[in-house]
């Protein structure tokens, strides 16, 4: 009898939390829940592929609902031994800030809040966070959601003063009914069952991570796992840095390279959320790149036709493009030295001038994009020139270069763009000679947009026209050079092209349109008149590969082709303007490009 009553008072005590903070424990339960059947669903489809769907789908609702129950209860037990209302609101404005935090992903983007999200919004700095969080929040869905929340949170917080007034009021009738002790003792179950899949989700997430790799996404089975996995992540990135700055340090364990006598400028000049559907020198029916159709015209522009970038999103895209890696091959592209530090240890000058490099005190973080190239020993082993302040808008920013310029006979020029970077709107000088488009432009559009929208649109195609003055200074510029200049974007985007949104949206139903506006860069080659002169056969060379199909990965491969220097790191097959070269699977985020297009291509028949 002794035991059965020290049992009884055991699960008491264990029940205690959920029957005196049941409010809080349904609102953790309900929050945590949300976000976790769709990522349960793609967790088991790629661990248990096999496993009979009727199975599976018993294990997702498992897991879920006992993940989800144990969370909530630990929290609820928090709240059960603080005994107060201090901890037990900001514990509920947690839970839905973070609901709130999921839905706004999960309907502006298409997905969950992923490493790949987490990174960007790590390395975003705070102006154009500004920009980015102002627009969605302030949209018509954000301030329906801040609102839903604040009507939840005024709901909740009036069931939590009522149901512990109550309990006051009621400590007397506390003994609890048959079915009361049942349904609480199942609760406790199920809790245990989350404590059990808890201890068995290390090895469970092992598994997924060594198999995700490969795929470039990382899972979370409910919105804390997940945050977990993200911050796991995150520092995985951090290690990254570390490898890659080790593979840069090898190439100065090479002898020096011998470079051509005769001079040479190579310029390249990296874009973002360039959206080549919008350009009209590939035929889009606005005049958005007059300058570059000029110089295509006279013969000093030539246009490649089917380049593609890896990545959907900046600090990836950069990342691959730096390095001498090859994604289609399956190389990570912290395992290969970065490319300008071939350039600088072959006597080139290498002159960094970047327009999204964050100079606030403190704000760059060790495994941000910017903690790359900005790191200490990455700037020694890379550049010779770096700038020290940004522009507001990227002619400025030129012209901040050309003011700081120094002439070398063999230079690496790398201009890093703000471009049409969100927001587009403020990419432009609002002024009668740069707002050339207006909404009343696009009232034929596909689909149809409202006012907002046809601005928005406009205002991207304004910063695109204003983004080819910019190119049309740079080849002013090195116009007296023999100088290659190469110009693309880490990525594109989306401006209510194929359906309502703007930016990232991972987009299953339409993934071919996802595809190619996300992923499909507008990629040129300007060659001097002095080059073109003295190096006919290159020009040639040039000319022939347009039609080529690339990745943004391999850009590097072209760099030293082009640089004359012999190293070890250079591989002809994958240098776009070889008459070796061999263009591997193009692999965009986890889709492999070639493959979906083709296929929806041969539907459409």
């Amino acid at each position: 009898m002794k035991l059965r009553g020290k049992f009884i008072s055991f699960m008491r005590r264990l029940v205690a939390p959920l029957v005196a903070e049941w409010p809080l424990w349904v609102l953790w339960f309900v929050g945590m829940s949300i976000g976790g059947v769709c990522d349960i669903q793609r967790l088991f489809d790629i661990v248990f592929p096999e496993t009979p769907q009727i199975l599976r789908l018993l294990r997702i609702v498992g897991y879920g609902v006992c993940m989800s129950t144990l969370l909530a209860y630990l929290v609820a037990a928090l709240a059960h031994i603080c005994r107060t209302r201090w901890v037990r609101w900001p514990l509920a404005l947690v839970a839905l800030l973070a609901t709130g935090a999921y839905l706004f992903i999960r309907y502006h983007y298409g997905t969950r809040l992923t490493p790949e999200i987490a990174s960007v919004i790590q390395e975003t700095y705070w102006a154009e966070a500004g920009e980015y969080l102002g627009t969605y929040i302030f949209s018509m869905t954000g301030l329906s959601i801040i609102l839903a929340l604040m009507v939840a949170m005024a709901a909740w917080c009036s069931l939590d003063l009522w149901w512990h007034r109550h309990r006051e009021n009621h400590s007397h009738h506390r003994k609890m009914s048959g079915w009361q002790a049942t349904l609480w003792a199942v609760l406790m179950l199920v809790v245990i069952g989350g404590a059990f899949k808890m201890a068995c989700y290390g090895p469970l997430a092992d598994k997924l991570t060594h198999q995700s790799r490969s795929h470039d996404e990382n899972f979370g089975v409910d919105a804390l796992t997940n945050l977990m996995k993200c911050h796991h992540q995150l520092q995985r990135i951090d290690d990254q840095t570390i490898l890659a700055i080790t593979a840069t340090q090898q190439v100065y364990d090479t002898s020096p390279q011998p470079i051509a006598d005769d001079s040479l400028t190579i310029v390249l000049v990296i874009g973002d959320s360039y959206i080549k559907s919008h350009a009209s020198i590939y035929g889009y029916d606005k005049p958005t790149t007059p300058i570059q159709q000029r110089e295509r015209d006279a013969s000093w522009l030539i246009v490649f036709n089917d380049i593609v970038s890896p990545y959907s999103y900046t600090n990836m895209a950069m990342r691959s493009l730096l390095s001498v890696n090859d994604k289609g091959s399956g190389q990570q592209w912290c395992d290969y030295p970065l490319f300008p530090a071939i350039f600088k240890h072959a006597g080139y000058q290498v002159d960094l001038w970047d327009n999204q490099r964050e100079f606030m005190k403190g704000s760059v973080s060790t495994n941000g994009l910017n903690g790359l190239m900005y790191h200490p020993q990455v700037i020694n082993l890379c550049y010779t020139n770096i700038n020290d302040r940004n522009s507001e808008f990227d002619w400025e920013f030129v012209e901040d270069y050309a003011a700081h310029r120094r002439d070398s006979k063999h230079e690496l020029v790398l201009l890093h763009l703000r471009g049409q970077h969100f927001k587009a709107e403020s990419r432009y000088p609002h002024t009668l000679q740069w707002t050339h488009f207006k909404p009343k432009d696009y009232t034929q559009h596909e689909p149809p947009l409202d006012d907002e929208a046809r601005q928005e649109v406009a205002d991207y195609d304004n910063a695109i026209r204003y983004n080819d003055y910019v190119l049309g200074r740079i080849f002013a510029l090195f116009s007296d050079r023999q100088a290659v200049v190469v110009c693309l974007s880490d990525h594109g985007g989306e401006v209510h092209d194929y359906h309502w949104g703007l930016g990232f949206r991972d987009d299953n139903e339409h993934l071919e349109l996802m595809l190619r506006h996300h992923h499909e860069i507008p990629f040129v080659v300007w060659c001097s008149p002095r080059l073109q002169q003295a190096r006919p056969q290159l020009v040639e060379r040039i000319r022939q590969a347009a039609d080529r199909p690339g990745t943004l990965d391999n850009v590097s491969q072209m760099m030293l082709g082009l640089s004359g220097i012999t190293t070890p790191w250079y591989q002809a097959e994958r240098d776009i303007l070889s008459p070796t070269y061999i263009c591997t699977n193009r692999i965009c985020d986890k889709y492999e490009y070639d493959l979906v297009v083709d296929m929806i291509y041969c539907m459409s028949f």
